[in-house]
Order: C-alpha cells, then structure tokens, then sequence
C-alpha cells in the first residue's frame, strides 16, 4: 500500500475490513480472527449481549440474588472473576453437597490446593459481602462494588481483546445507571431486562475503545459507505439471495394479490407480476451493492468465493463480475476507457497456508523463547551458561493425575504370558493404534488416522437414524490427513456401514439413552478416604442404557484384526477397559451390565469378564504403575 505521500509501506491490520452482505455471518469471520491472535473490531454489530464478559457478569449478579442460584453461582466461580478451577467445583460439591454450602463454610475443603484454598476463601468473602450490599445499594454501585472486589474489569484487559472486553463491562455499567434513574436499587429488575436481552439478542453494538487503533474492521457494505481502505475484502461471492416467504400484498396498480393456500409460489398473474418486479428492484440494489463494495478498496481489493465451475458461475455477484473479468484466468472481457490503467488481477485456487493450531496471545514474557536466544548467545560468545536458564525437572511425586495412555508403557495385563506374535500395543487413548496381524496387508490409511476419523463419526453421528455415514466420513476425513483423504473416508465408511447394520448399533438405536465420549475422573486408591492421592482421568466412547434400564459400555478399535486373533487383540485392552469399567461403577453406583470390545475390522465383539481375583490383580498393576511413574528419576 501506499501512504499519503504515495510512498509505499508494509501493509498493516489496520489496512483491512472485511465487508459482509449481513453481519449475520460475521461470527465466523471473528471466531476465525481470535484463533490466529488477530485484533479486529466489529464495526456497527449487534453482539453485544452475546460476549463472554456480558455473561460471567450476569451469573455474578444471578448469584448475588439468589443463594439457591446453583448454575450461575457455578459459572461465576469458573470465570475469570473468581478463576476456580473444575477440580475445586467438584470436591465443594462433594463435601457440603452445594456450591452455596461450601462458601457458606468456615473451610475450604482439604482436598485442594493452597492456591485453590486461597480462591474459594476470596469467594466466600466476596460474595457474603454483595449478598450484604445488594439490599443497600443501587445497581451501579453494587456493580463498582463487585468489579473493585473482585478486579475484573483489570482481568479482562490482559485477554484477547481485553480494552474491548473493558469497555463493554464499562457500557454495562452505565446501563445499570441509566436503571437506577428511573428504578433506583431494582437488582432483581436489571437482571430480568439482561437476561432477556442474552436471549433475544437486541441490536446492541460493541462498545467503543476510545481509539480502536491499528485492527481489522468487520462491517457491512451498508456501513462502509463514504470510507475507503488500503485492502478491501469481499467475502462468500457466492452467497445465495434470500427470497423470502410470499405474502399477501395490496399493489397501487395490480390491487390485492394473495397466494393460493398451501402453496406460496402459485397464485394469480397478478402476483407473477408483482414477484418478477421485486426481483429486477432486487437485483438492481444488489449491483449497486457490490458497487459499493468494490469501490472502498484505495490499493487491493480481494474477491472470495467457492464456485463449482468458473465458466458457469450460478450467483448473480458472480455473474455480474464474469461479464468483465474471466472468473478463471482474470483477463479483462471489457476495453476500458482511455486513460485508464489495467488493474493487475490475480486469480488463485490454491488453500491459504495456515497454521491449524490457535495462537496463544501470551499475557507476559516468552520465557521459552528467552532461554533459546540466551543459549544462542552463549554459543556464539565466550562465557559460562548461567544456571537460572537451566531447565527445571518436573517433580514426579507431585503428578496427581494420570491417563491410562501414560501408564500404559508400564502396564502388562498378565506378565507370565508371552504377547501375540507381531503385534505392539501403541497409546490408545490418544489415537488409535494399528494392530496387524503377521502377514497381512496393511491399511491403505495410517492406523491413527483411520483411528480418529471413525472415532469422530461415531461420535458425530444420528445413532438412532443411522444415516449420514459417508458424507461425515467425507467431510471430516480432510481434517486427519492431507495426504488421501477420499481413501482415508472410504475406508473409514466400509468399517461404519457394516457397524451400523450390526445387532449392537440396532440396540443403541433403541436405547434408552446414549453418551459418547464420556469423561471421568476415578480417585485413587479406590478404596482410600478423601483426599484421594491422584485420580486416573479418560473418556469413554459409548456408554449406553438399554430398553431394560441396564447399563452398557462400548469400546470401538479399528485395528485390523482377524477373527482369529479377535482374543489375542482384546487381551491386550483388558486392563484399559478394567478401568473403564471400575470409573463407571463408581459414577452409576452399579455394575455395569456389560462391557464389550468392538473390533470394527474383522466387524467382531469380545465381551469382558472379571473375577475378583483378576479385578485385584489389574487394580494391584495399577496402582505400581503409578508408583513407577512417580519415582524420582535417577
């Protein structure tokens, strides 16, 4: 781009808007911006009452209210506000039974850290002192009160965002005053008038920092009127025009035109008419909106679209733009008039290179990337490393939690018996391994791809209706492999079709209810008293309840097994789903009724049985396994 002096400079976040049709769809264009730690500001929006800070105050103010309040209570303490964690949610509820109870206790519970210990103490102060207020004061001043004990209004600047997220709290506050003039003190009436706005979602704009600065604008075409930027983008070309739903009309010159009951799109010439001049109005507005569109770019202007053929294009801002560029090679169609250059156009239909991974803004120092570039110092001159920028050992006694993918390594099931023949046991619980018999083919698709697209569809899928397989096995496939999607999918949806065509998928299509990916957290020992010394966390692919009331659970395996090997493969996963099984009693406080293997290759069950002696002998497994993981290292 170039400055005022016509001199060219880098381009900055400051250069960009983003001009949408409707700002109905700018939440994607933001959720997209936040994942790669990009600044933007939603120019004329209406999502105000939908941003985070926006809740987390109206839980605080709900459970300011209401010491019953046991869900807003719960959403303020994990806020930013009070920062508890899930763990300490979790052992207040065991010990007192409610969230409110265990404020209202003279002690944290034993279970938790100094640190948490220290948050819930700070809670329970807090709130003992609004629930004391709210009676005595007006709205903006329980408000001041709350953001002065609490510093939220400070927490918030150090996020993404944050001077934006400050201001909004800032409008809500003088809305809260703008309350108490007319209602002085109406808590209970703020709250009601906020809680229907987060559901209805009135055109409320964001909040205004007092210089939004050098960050990306989103806003509608309408909006950008009489602006200009250096870079102008112009995406979802291809957006289909909403018709509408006909109805009746009364016209100065066709008099009243009613559709015919039951079916909108017939009726009289008449409303032909009137439709076919609605629709050339239509069109001509929409010209003059891509119009102006176009013309706020000063530098560059980017076109986006997804379009099947670029000789056929089937949106009329597409067909508008053919008929002077070539959607396919951008050669000009028209001759311009004299004197005016040819644009330099660019078209591409290559996918953006793109870091998948969010970016993490960071809220203070890059330590790791400090010791780097001191280490790189020390190399390159003479001196001596100086110990603080030495790595710091993790202190294995401290571990308190585990997977069963960590223990696994130290896991056998049974040590005297030798293992299948060429078969290896990989992490299981963070993909899925591929277990192949000697001598067979391998996949056409990696095992942990494979693994993970059926995890994810199974997960995804409508259980009960059973459809859909092949288009999730589709859509999703791209997103675990770059190398052969189409032949990752196919696969994939070979092994779901003949599950879905099983005996077990009729029952789950039948059972009462049905929850994939279950999270656990089983204390351990089992049979030690708070506080528990670790806990064995995990998740769960399928645990169902059957017409009868009986709970069942369901572990899927994509590893290429045979029927013949089928014992051999299920041996190897006895211990994981032992542990399965005991966190499902624990949680159910009952047996469960079965828990099964499901081998989608060879489309094979193995169900496993445990007598006292083998539940002792895994549990005692276990539990050295952690020992082993906890002892210092040498």
């Amino acid at each position: 781009v170039v400055d005022h002096q016509g001199n060219p400079r880098p381009l900055k976040l400051g250069d960009v808007a983003i001009l949408l049709r409707t700002l109905s769809d700018a939440q994607v264009y933001e959720e997209a911006l936040r994942d790669h730690g990009l600044d933007y500001y939603l120019a004329g929006g209406h999502a105000f009452y939908s941003q985070q800070e926006i809740y987390d105050v109206l839980n605080l103010l709900r459970a300011v209210a209401s010491a019953v309040d046991e869900i807003a209570l719960a959403g303020a303490l994990r806020s930013p506000i009070f920062s508890l964690a899930d763990e300490a949610l979790f052992w207040m509820v065991e010990k007192h039974g409610t969230l409110n109870a265990a404020l209202a206790a003279n002690a944290a519970p034993q279970n938790l850290s100094p640190q948490e210990a220290a948050k819930v103490r700070r809670a329970a102060t807090t709130m003992q002192r609004l629930r004391i207020e709210k009676d005595r004061r007006l709205v903006a001043d329980l408000f001041s009160l709350a953001l002065e004990l609490t510093g939220y209004d400070a927490v918030v600047q150090t996020e993404f965002l944050g001077p934006r997220k400050a201001a909004n709290i800032e409008k809500l506050l003088e809305q809260a005053r703008t309350l108490d003039r007319t209602s002085p003190g109406d808590l209970q009436g703020f709250i009601t008038q906020l809680s229907e706005f987060v559901v209805q979602a009135p055109k409320e704009a964001l909040a205004a920092t007092q210089a939004e600065g050098d960050v990306i604008r989103i806003m509608s075409i309408h909006y950008a009127k009489g602006l200009e930027f250096p870079l102008v983008v112009l995406p979802d070309l291809d957006r289909q025009r909403n018709a509408g739903v006909w109805r009746p009309v009364l016209d100065e010159h066709l008099g009243p035109l009613v559709p015919l009951e039951g079916d909108e799109k017939q009726g009289c010439i008449g409303l032909d008419l009137y439709r076919h001049v609605e629709n050339l109005e239509d069109l001509d507005e929409r010209k003059r909106l891509l119009y102006v569109g176009c013309t706020r770019a000063a530098d560059y202007l980017l076109l986006s679209s997804s379009m099947d053929d670029p000789a056929k294009p089937k949106r009329d801002w597409l067909q508008l733009i053919d008929r002077t560029i070539d959607l396919a090679t951008g050669e000009l169609r028209r001759i311009l008039p004299k004197g005016y250059a040819a644009p330099r156009i660019r078209v591409t239909t290559d996918k953006p290179r793109i870091d998948d991974e969010k970016v993490i803004v960071p809220r203070g120092a890059d330590l790791e990337r400090l010791v780097v570039k001191t280490r790189e110092l020390v190399e390159k001159l003479p001196g001596e490393l100086p110990p603080s920028v030495d790595s710091i050992p993790a202190e294995a006694s401290a571990r308190r939690r585990f997977s069963f993918s960590q223990l696994s390594g130290r896991l056998e099931y049974d040590r005297e018996r030798p293992a299948a023949p060429d078969m290896t046991l990989g992490d299981d619980d963070l993909v899925e391994d591929d277990l192949v018999e000697a001598g067979q083919p391998q996949s056409a698709a990696g095992g942990r791809e494979l693994g993970s697209l059926v995890h994810a569809v199974l997960e995804r899928m409508d259980i009960r209706r059973q459809t859909g397989v092949r288009e999730l096995c589709e859509y999703l496939a791209p997103r675990f492999t770059e190398a052969d999607p189409p032949s990752l999918a196919a696969e994939a949806c070979s092994l779901l079709e003949r599950f879905v065509k099983s005996p077990r998928a009729a029952e789950l299509a039948a059972a009462q209810v049905v929850r994939r990916e279950v999270e656990f957290l089983l204390p351990w020992p089992l049979d030690g008293a708070p506080p528990h010394e670790c806990y064995l966390h995990g998740y769960i692919d399928c645990l169902y309840q059957d017409r009868e009331g009986r709970w069942r659970l369901l572990d899927y395996k994509t590893n290429r097994a045979t029927a013949k090997t089928v014992p051999q493969v299920a041996d190897q996963y006895k211990l994981q789903l032992l542990v399965y099984a005991l966190a499902c009693e624990r949680a159910l406080g009952e047996p469960l009724a079965e828990c099964s293997l499901q081998l989608l290759h060879p489309g094979a069950e193995y169900t496993f049985q445990w007598s006292e002696a083998d539940r002792r002998r895994g549990i005692e497994q276990i539990a050295a396994a952690i020992m082993e993981l906890c002892r210092p290292a040498i």
